[in-house]
């Protein structure tokens, strides 16, 4: 319940009937709660804005985004922008306690900045590192099959060697020798060796449409598709 009274200059003064009346009714009590909690904060920025100044405005003195964050809430100051609310505080503040609340937002912003391009520059690296490791992957790649390719060549070349060295004693062997060899490479070493043979080989002849070339003991070769068959032996 309130109650009226007027003074001596015909003022009309309210009052509350009992303090009981401040806790009692839910509304009120969280509007003082909400008031005293402003209040607080206030008086919280003021102190912390004269410790600022008073140490030459330093800004290991200023607060954390988290902390102006949670003042500016309870002060009502909410905007678009972090950096300038567009709402002002819902107490009155002294310039101090304004400039030091400017100064942190101006801090943490820098901070926020700087944590921005720190982050954008891990990317870059990492894409970086990336890239350079799928190129490196690519390489090892391309060199295995280098290497593999040279191993074919040295053992291709050791067969058209071999084969080279038998030719006259053993044909069929340096034939042999002669279709590995092209199978482990065919550049033009192998396929230029193995035609040497077929036509050093006198006792082969060439014939074409041959069904039965594998049970005459015949061969087909890999560059032109003929067969080749052992010569009927020579009637003595």
């Amino acid at each position: 319940m309130l109650l009226s009274d007027t003074d001596h200059d015909n003022q009309v003064w309210l009052t509350v009937a009992h303090e009981a009346l401040f806790t009692a009714w839910h509304p009120l009590d969280t509007a003082i709660a909400d008031i005293a909690n402003v209040l607080r904060t206030a008086r919280a920025v003021e102190h912390a804005a004269a410790e600022w100044n008073s140490a030459g405005r330093s800004e290991h003195y200023l607060w954390d985004d988290k902390r102006l964050t949670a003042t500016r809430t309870v002060l009502g100051m909410t905007g678009d922008s972090d950096r300038n609310p567009a709402t002002p505080p819902s107490v009155e503040l002294d310039d101090q306690a304004l400039a030091f609340l400017d100064a942190t937002a101006q801090r943490v912003y820098a901070i926020q900045q700087r944590e921005r391009r720190r982050r954008t520059l891990i990317v870059i690296v990492l894409s970086i590192l990336l890239v350079i490791a799928l190129i490196a992957a690519g390489l090892a790649v391309w060199q295995q099959q280098q290497a593999n390719r040279v191993q074919r060549l040295a053992i291709a070349r050791g067969m058209v060697a071999q084969a080279e060295r038998i030719r006259d004693q053993d044909p069929r062997g340096a034939l042999q020798l002669g279709v590995a060899a092209v199978q482990f490479d065919a550049g033009p070493q192998a396929r230029v060796s193995l035609l040497q043979t077929l036509e050093s080989t006198s006792h082969f002849r060439t014939m074409s449409g041959h069904t039965n070339a594998v049970q005459c003991g015949g061969w087909r070769s890999p560059l032109t598709g003929a067969l080749w068959l052992p010569a009927a032996p020579t009637a003595r």
